[in-house]
């Protein structure tokens, strides 16, 4: 009979840096200090709350209907109400929003470093027939971010794209007061946004250039920064800021 374990402890890697750690166990070791404070999981009849007090609390539907309910970094919060969350596009580009009385909610990890969560589904929906998936949602101790893992079973063929649709608490940009964004490519893009501005980080391997940047004049996409030939991957994050906040 084998048994499976979670290692989880803190460290710092940069993009694409690699790392070896040599774990020892058994009963001649010593164990170190128990970690005070760190991850709290509350389990209620309708979501889950992560909380790492008294600094952050995310609320996260057990039906992962809208992915996230609610990211308060006290006193503020994150998220406006009813974002529509994950979502799977059919190959006739309608969408499909990910979550519903059908889905079943696991915890797979529970500790002061990390919490992880699981959800599972099989879609009912003729257009998505044979579509499995299930998303997995860590929680890392000593940041504010969810990592999140989605695998999706299409054997049929009929997904064309996952996507996530997150309604954030930003202030309006201004003209004297812009909205910045980073966005992680194989270095990092800053791009400055107006009210009508947009931009968008595409990135495909299949594809040259490996990833670029695009963005919105006059109304118009057009390239912004692209890829040098036989660049890396893109790493595939954003920043958002306002004058207070940085989501």
């Amino acid at each position: 009979k084998s048994a499976s374990w979670w290692l989880d402890f803190f460290t710092s890697c940069g993009p694409r840096e690699r790392r070896e750690f040599l774990i020892e166990y058994g009963p001649e070791i010593k164990p170190s200090p128990e970690q005070k404070g760190g991850h709290q999981l509350h389990r209620h009849d309708d979501r889950f709350v992560v909380s790492h007090a008294p600094h952050i609390d995310w609320t996260i539907p057990r039906d992962l209907a809208g992915f996230l309910r609610s990211v308060e970094f006290h006193p503020h919060e994150h998220l406006r109400p009813d974002s529509p969350g994950f979502f799977l596009e059919d190959r006739d580009g309608k969408r499909h929003r990910l979550g519903g009385e059908n889905v079943k909610a696991t915890v797979l990890r529970e500790g002061r470093t990390t919490v992880a969560l699981r959800f599972e589904c099989q879609e009912r929906d003729p257009a998505l027939r044979g579509v499995r998936w299930s998303a997995d949602l860590i929680f890392p101790g000593g940041i504010s971010w969810v990592d999140v893992q989605l695998d999706i079973a299409d054997p049929e063929d009929r997904v064309a794209a996952a996507k996530l649709d997150l309604n954030l608490v930003l202030d309006p940009p201004t003209r004297r007061e812009r909205t910045l964004v980073e966005l992680g490519a194989d270095r990092t893009v800053y791009r400055s946004l107006g009210a009508d501005d947009r931009v968008a980080l595409v990135s495909d391997l299949r594809k040259s250039p490996a990833w670029q940047i695009n963005r919105t004049r006059r109304g118009e996409w057009q390239p912004f920064v692209v890829a040098v030939p036989n660049a890396s991957s893109a790493e595939g994050w954003a920043q958002i800021m306002d004058r207070k906040r940085c989501l």
